[in-house]
């Protein structure tokens, strides 16, 4: 097999003291239960690859990657206690996230299961993973939430500082307190520490009930490298290397949407917008129900001019599934139309949905000052603030609005603070001089 630079991911060293011994330790005895080791073999029962997954119930269901499933013919799991299960079939998966769901035989055991955090994800929190790299099973690693990022057509991944290696794919990822809130799914190795996990409630999203059998999930479902390979890409932003991959992805699966969605993204990152919007409407002819694809196909079609056009766009991506995405392009849209009240609210819906997005909030509070707004304005940008402290503009744009209201020596304040930042700007400099 050619060696490429995509890895899939988990897990070497422990570092146990950042976050105290006992609970660690009582964590990680009680979690690792649930953890196992995918083992997959050819069609001559040959070993092929090795993987990780963990129950979300205890009747069997399991979750792993799709790529640790890749030209498998049959698979089986072993335990922590050393008991081995053949894989029954395939409930459901998903290669937008590169998640799959499945069954295991013997539904009469009990096992050990995981549920997925609803919480919030924050950056800089700690985390320990759990897989099994290079075929070790239960290997333990820690680390911090380095980010928390939104890569179009894939949703919000988990960037972690965790070490990872070959065969941890589909492990787990815990925050300090012991709740699952990440899949380990792929790194970049030019990176250093460029570690991704699916955020766990993409689980959710997994309702289909195909009950394939491995071999039918083989020579009908089966996927390829080259979506992943692509997605590394983009992660680090070799935009065009993204487009030679997602172009070998389309070669082999033209009628599936997701690599036009995905290539029109890497297109749109390069200012090509022909291509990308070419991209687009073909992966809304093939999914018309990609919701994706509708709002992004939407802010480009802002982003040349057609507001009319965006703005049905959003419209279409909200009524198939409401996400934070649709809702602040769609505000942007009215923004630019210069419908302050719209972009608004739609900067608020987005917020609903993902109220750690600093960039909604300064756009919210754009919105607001257009409507003189300047107490809610204020707000917004304390909240930027508080995601982006080194930001000088939201200081700037905060203590305009406290110009608005007269409260000078707020503004003096966060103008100083701006200079403090590095922001440098003859109006500033005329602003501070009032401030004297």
């Amino acid at each position: 097999m050619t060696k490429t630079f995509l890895i899939t991911t988990s897990l070497l060293f422990l570092n146990l003291f950042a976050f105290g011994q006992p609970k660690l330790k009582d964590l990680i005895k009680d979690r690792e239960k649930a953890v196992f080791k995918v083992l997959t073999f050819d069609r001559n029962n040959n070993p092929l690859a090795s993987g990780s997954g963990f129950f979300i119930s205890s009747n069997g269901t399991a979750i792993s990657n799709v790529h640790v499933f890749k030209d498998a013919y049959s698979v089986k799991i072993k335990l922590i206690d050393g008991r081995e299960f053949n894989v029954k079939y395939i409930i459901d998966f998903d290669e937008s996230f590169d998640l799959i769901k499945f069954k295991i035989e013997n539904s009469n055991s009990n096992f050990p299961f995981l549920k997925p955090y609803n919480g919030r994800i924050e950056k800089g929190e700690n985390i320990f993973t759990i897989g099994s790299p290079l075929g070790l099973e239960s290997t333990v690693s820690t680390g911090i939430v380095s980010n928390v990022r939104e890569f179009e057509g894939y949703g919000r991944v988990i960037q972690i500082t965790a070490p990872i290696s070959h065969g941890s794919s589909g492990g787990t990822v815990f925050n300090e307190d012991g709740y699952l809130i990440g899949v380990t799914t792929f790194g970049i190795t030019e990176g250093q520490n460029l570690n991704f996990a699916v955020d766990v409630k993409k689980i959710l999203q997994l309702k289909r009930t195909l009950n394939a059998t491995i071999l039918q999930y083989a020579t009908t479902f089966n996927s390829d490298l080259y979506m992943l390979k692509g997605l590394s890409a983009m992660a680090n932003n070799e935009y065009q290397k993204a487009v030679e991959y997602f172009t070998k992805y389309i070669n082999q699966k033209s009628k599936i949407d997701i690599g036009y969605l995905r290539r029109g993204n890497a297109y749109k990152e390069l200012k090509n917008a022909t291509n990308a919007m070419s991209d687009y409407n073909k992966c809304i002819e093939l999914n018309p129900q990609n919701e994706i694809a509708y709002s992004n196909r939407g802010l480009l079609k802002g982003i040349l001019g057609d507001l009319s056009g965006g703005f049905q766009d959003c419209i279409s991506s909200l009524k198939i599934n409401e996400t934070s995405i649709a809702y602040y392009n769609l505000g942007w849209i009215c923004f630019e139309q210069e419908d302050y009240e719209q972009a608004e609210r739609a900067f608020s819906d987005a917020l609903k949905l993902e109220p750690s997005k600093a960039s909604i909030y300064n756009e919210r509070g754009q919105a607001r000052v257009q409507l003189k707004k300047y107490k809610e304005a204020i707000q917004d940008f304390t909240s930027l603030i508080g995601l982006e402290p080194s930001n000088p503009m939201a200081f700037i744009n905060r203590a305009i609005c406290y110009l608005q209201l007269s409260e000078n020596n707020e503004a003096c304040k966060d103008f100083k603070k701006a200079k403090e930042l590095g922001f440098k700007d003859d109006k500033l400099n005329s602003m501070l001089e009032n401030c004297k």
